[in-house]
């Protein structure tokens, strides 16, 4: 049952850290606008937190769902998932921009 909670808290995290990643199409959010420039995307993220932390701790959901509650570890985890989804996303862009810069620059000529 750990691998299922940690499962579905996995692809929720990652969708997280994609929604803050997709607020910015060809450019990066590897800045403080980028991050932090959308209240109402923060605000969804941190009610969606509010739900996993429900859907991971509380005894009704534990039965409803058949979850368990997470270690430190597991949370680290399920927090690098999400993070290796950022940061490919952001790496994806970067190799865009640069395939676009170039093709674009050689047209020019």
């Amino acid at each position: 049952m750990t691998a299922r909670t940690l499962a579905v808290n996995a692809v929720v995290f990652s969708e997280m850290f994609h929604l803050i990643n997709s607020r910015r199409i060809n450019a990066s959010v590897l800045n403080r606008d980028g991050l932090l420039g959308s209240p109402h995307c923060l605000v969804a993220i941190l009610f969606c937190i509010l739900l996993q932390m429900v859907f991971t701790y509380v005894p009704l959901m534990h039965t409803l769902f058949s979850s368990v509650a997470l270690t430190w570890v597991d949370w680290f985890k399920v927090l690098c998932v999400g993070a290796m989804v950022f940061f490919i996303a952001e790496l994806e862009k970067w190799i865009s921009r640069r395939c676009f810069r170039q093709t674009h620059e050689t047209k020019m000529r």
